[in-house]
């Protein structure tokens, strides 16, 4: 097994060096800060890395995070003189396998080494080693309580007895489990509570040592039997961690609570409580959900009345324009001529909006129904065509179209969709391309798996779009130019129209321009023929 040692101290370095020198195998390099650790990382591959928490270049903790980002594969034993509670927590948020005390717990690093060598898991190790831990805190506050009544002295008392180091590490580790935010328990293997946290305690309003040998049960939920949404019971049952969260009527709030055995040669011989007060989460969780819920109502009311009022002002406009084009074909002057033609053309730009707020709100409303026939597309594409050469021809512009030979003849899918689609863009590029051409270029071509896709491209040599425009340009009502002033006229239905018809269609429709380069949009619909 190769072990690296990485600790700026030479004294604890060269100590541990010296007892994995002992056990067989084991082959040892050393590191004395972090850089060095990391590329020893690279060059020695380590199976196991021992670091210590403070170190010249960054420390353990950043040595710790590249390994397990990078090297996924080693086992991390981290080593501190510092063992408060926010340091174990955030080694072990960070992926630490192990975390010892150097003053206390120092021994312990050869000695798991030597079980990892035994092929036993990283977890059961690690399980035994927290198993061993409390274990011994435990043996530390039986003796000292018998001394104490041995003494005769123990109702004379009113703090722990701290005449040694020992129980001064001890009153330390007190300290740390009190500070502790979340509220921890720790129980036997028969749910009597051995130590609870000050943060429990509090929040049962019961001193901590009135809980000592209750049932879990008794004191946290206060049943005289096992409740069964606490996740104790799934972690007896498969001898596993659980987490969940729960509400606690007499903690007065939800909790994320995870279960988690600890063992000792094989048999369990405790457990430890995690619960994490997690209701203002909750309570925000569920005012946005709220919110959402009123803000989808809002919405379906709204596009409902999108829907019901395009519906209903499509009838008289539709009769405006007909009268229109009766009027036309009359006896008129030139004034009034002029006067019905710029009716009638109104009238159909307003159609058009009509129209498009018509198939937004069917979209929003999952009503659109794609048809399913098949089309020969080159005279959809003809069509598209001659729909819009005249403004091309009045822009003085170039309008072409490529259909290349790869294009099938016929294909399967809507054809009226696709026409609509594609006369948007090309009307579009028409619009803001001032001089020049626009361009359509059709493709035929399969995909790996077989689909028979066709693509279009339709690209212009107009004024170009920004970055920051491109990334609400499908979106509906948006627009390269919102100020009242602007050149162009529509309300920025068409592309976001366009984005959902093609999607519909088994596509996607992108685009790609800079400000002054023209835009290149394409698209491609997947032909529907059963294959």
């Amino acid at each position: 097994m190769k072990v690296l040692v990485a600790d700026d101290s030479q004294p604890i370095r060269e100590r541990l060096v010296s007892r994995l020198s002992r056990l067989p195998d084991v082959l040892v390099v050393e590191a004395v800060d972090t850089t060095d650790a990391l590329r020893q990382m690279i060059t020695f591959k380590p199976d196991v890395a021992v670091l210590d928490i403070r170190m010249p270049g960054g420390g353990g903790i950043k040595a710790l995070t590249e390994i397990k980002k990078n090297f996924s594969g080693t086992t991390v034993i981290v080593m501190t003189n510092y063992p408060y509670a926010q340091y174990r927590r955030k080694c072990l948020d960070e992926g630490a396998d192990f975390f010892f005390d150097k003053s206390s717990e120092f021994e312990l690093v050869a000695e798991t080494i030597r079980q990892l060598m035994q092929s036993l898991n990283v977890g059961e190790v690690a399980l035994r080693t927290a198993a061993a831990q409390l274990v011994a805190a435990k043996e530390e506050i039986e003796k000292k309580e018998q001394r104490l009544h041995d003494m005769g002295i123990l109702s004379l008392l009113h703090k722990p007895f701290a005449s040694d180091s020992l129980d001064q590490a001890y009153a330390m580790w007190e300290k740390t489990f009190d500070a502790m935010p979340d509220m921890v328990s720790i129980f036997d293997a028969g749910r009597r509570v051995v130590r609870v946290n000050k943060a429990l305690a509090d929040r049962l309003g019961v001193p901590a040592a009135e809980l000592t040998g209750k049932k879990c049960y008794e004191c946290i939920h206060n049943t005289d039997c096992p409740v069964e949404k606490c996740p104790h019971g799934q972690m007896q049952t498969d001898g596993q961690e659980h987490s969940t969260e729960l509400y606690e009527e007499r903690l007065g709030g939800w909790f994320d609570v995870s279960v988690s055995p600890i063992y000792e040669n094989g048999q369990m011989i405790g457990v430890i409580h995690i619960a994490r007060d997690i209701t203002e989460k909750k309570n925000a969780e569920a005012m946005i959900r709220h919110a959402c819920d009123i803000a989808e109502t809002a919405n379906l009311a709204k596009t409902q009345f999108m829907a019901n009022m395009s519906h209903e002002l499509r009838t008289p406009l539709n009769a405006i324009i007909g009268l229109t084009e009766l009027l036309e074909d009359s006896k008129l002057d030139a004034e009034q001529l002029d006067y019905i033609r710029t009716i009638s053309a109104s009238g159909e730009v307003l159609l058009r909006l009509v129209s498009d707020l018509l198939d937004l709100s069917r979209i929003e409303l999952g009503k659109i129904e794609m048809r399913k026939e098949t089309f020969n597309i080159r005279e959809v594409i003809g069509k598209g065509i001659a729909l819009i050469s005249r403004l091309a021809e009045k822009n003085g512009l170039k309008l072409t179209c490529v259909v290349e030979e790869t294009v099938p003849q016929q294909i399967t899918g809507d054809p009226s969709r696709l026409q609509q689609v594609l006369v948007n863009l090309l009307n579009n590029a028409l619009k803001f391309t001032e001089k020049g051409f626009v361009r359509l270029t059709v493709r035929g071509r399969l995909t790996p798996a077989g689909s028979r896709i066709v693509e279009f491209f339709v690209e212009d040599s107009g004024e170009g779009i920004d970055a920051v425009t491109m990334k609400r340009l499908f979106q509906p009502f948006q627009q390269g130019d919102s100020s009242s002033t602007r050149a162009h006229g529509g309300v920025g239905l068409g592309l976001a129209i366009s984005k959902n018809l093609v999607e519909m269609m088994g596509g996607t429709i992108r685009v790609e321009s800079r400000r002054g380069e023209g835009a290149l949009f394409s698209f491609y619909i997947v032909d529907q023929a059963a294959p």
